[in-house]
Parts: structure tokens; C-alpha cells; sequence
């Protein structure tokens, strides 16, 4: 345990402004090129190293599995040509917590490294409700599926005219014949990146292992983004 005085007058020593403290929060603005800040893990990692708690590499290991495969089809390679993923288990379900800062995580990478998503965007899902292989292809305009936060099926063009994230983020894939779309085995839509995740595959407090993707324009943005999101959630107790 460290008192929080000390924590709260090293915060500045690792390149961070302390933007207010309330009885439950001490809000903190950081620099776009610290990504790894993006999360609460990041920061606490910096701290250890900082009042030498913990110094050096950490040391991480990879489980290594062939089960968990992604079948890349042609037709990506002019639309959205990268993906890169990982798998995170444990025993302990999901925190409201810790899916707020995930989600939180997700956008400021998606803001920053991943520039509005353009370059790269992050998909993450329940690991359960998953089947390998998973396909990377493309679809139509009258492909349909559930979009994240609704029931029924939008269609690809519904998705892009109506939706919030659509209006938003469409222009990163308008005027274009096919659109990405990562589907597992049994056909259950995982996401339509760089546009919305699926409702199927949604995370939440009856989670405990989670699949991410990442899709990119960008190769080595997509795995500094895997990186900094693998590492927290290493920190957060999982298996990777």
C-alpha cells in the first residue's frame, strides 16, 4: 500500500496533469503519446516503476493456443487489410469498473494512435458467444445484422445512414462496393469495423473472457495498439 499523498506527488513526475481530486476520483489529463496511459493499468504501471516498486521489464508470457484462428479472405486486402487479436481469460468476471475503463481505453485509442478510427479500430467482444475460425471478408450493402444496443438487424447502408456511429464514422468506408465484416463459424457477426461491434457479442459483468480485434489500414498501429491493450489487461489479471 502507498499513501496517496506520495502517489498523488509523483503523478506529475510521470508526465501527468492532476486535473481534480473528489472523495472517489482523482481526474488526470495525459499526453497523447503516453497510449498506454489511455488506462488506469498504465498509469499504475508507471508508478511502480517511478517509487521502485516494481522495476524493469514486467514479465510476460503468452499462453500459447492454435484454436483461436482467423481466416483473412482476398477481398479485405483493398478495403481494410490488417488484423491483429488477442484472447484474455480468467476466473473473475468483468467489474463494472473495469469495463468502463476498457471501453474508456478503447476511445482514447481510437482517438489517438487509431486517428477517429481511420487508421485502426478495436472490436471487443465475449469470448463465449464466439466460435472459430473466424472469417475477415466482406459483404454488400444488404448484408444485415444486429448492431451493438439493438435487437433487430440494420442493413450495412441503415447502419451507415441512421445509426450514430454510422453518421459519425462512415465516411472512413463510403463509396465503396463491399465493407468489412468479421463473422465466426456458426455466421454470428462479430463487428463491422471500423463502424459498430454486433449486439451478439457484447460485453458485460457476466463476462470473464473477452476476444479482441483490431483492424487497421496500419499495420504497426494496430499492434501498438494491441500491445498497450494486451499489457493492461495482463496487469488486470488475465491470461493472454
Amino acid at each position: 500500500q502507498v499513501e496517496l499523498d506520495k502517489i498523488l506527488k509523483a503523478i506529475p513526475f510521470i508526465g501527468l496533469d492532476i486535473e481534480g481530486i473528489d472523495s472517489q476520483n482523482v481526474r488526470i489529463e495525459y499526453n497523447p503519446n503516453r497510449p498506454d496511459f489511455s488506462s488506469q493499468y498504465g498509469i499504475v504501471r508507471a508508478l511502480k516503476g517511478l517509487l521502485e516498486i516494481e522495476v524493469g521489464l514486467p514479465n510476460f508470457e503468452l499462453t500459447k493456443s492454435k484454436r483461436y484462428v482467423i481466416k483473412v479472405d482476398e477481398s479485405i486486402k483493398r478495403l481494410r487489410p490488417y488484423i491483429v487479436s488477442l484472447v484474455a481469460t480468467r476466473k473473475q468476471h468483468l467489474a463494472d469498473e473495469e469495463i468502463r475503463d476498457l471501453i474508456g481505453m478503447q476511445e482514447d485509442l481510437h482517438n489517438g494512435i487509431g486517428r477517429g478510427r481511420k487508421k485502426a479500430s478495436i472490436g471487443v467482444h465475449d469470448l463465449e458467444k464466439i466460435s472459430f475460425p473466424l472469417a475477415y471478408t466482406s459483404v454488400d450493402k444488404n448484408f444485415s445484422f444486429a448492431p451493438l444496443g439493438k435487437k433487430e438487424n440494420y442493413t450495412i447502408v441503415q447502419i451507415l445512414e441512421e445509426l450514430e456511429t454510422g453518421l459519425e464514422y462512415g465516411h472512413i468506408v463510403k463509396d465503396k462496393e463491399r465493407y468489412p465484416i468479421i463473422v465466426d463459424s456458426n455466421n454470428t457477426v462479430l463487428s463491422f469495423p471500423p463502424i459498430v461491434n454486433s449486439d451478439a457479442t457484447k460485453i458485460s459483468t457476466d463476462v470473464k473472457n473477452i476476444f479482441v480485434e483490431i483492424t487497421a489500414n496500419n499495420k504497426r498501429t494496430a499492434q501498438d495498439a494491441i500491445a498497450i491493450i494486451a499489457m493492461n489487461l495482463f496487469d488486470a489479471g488475465f491470461n493472454i
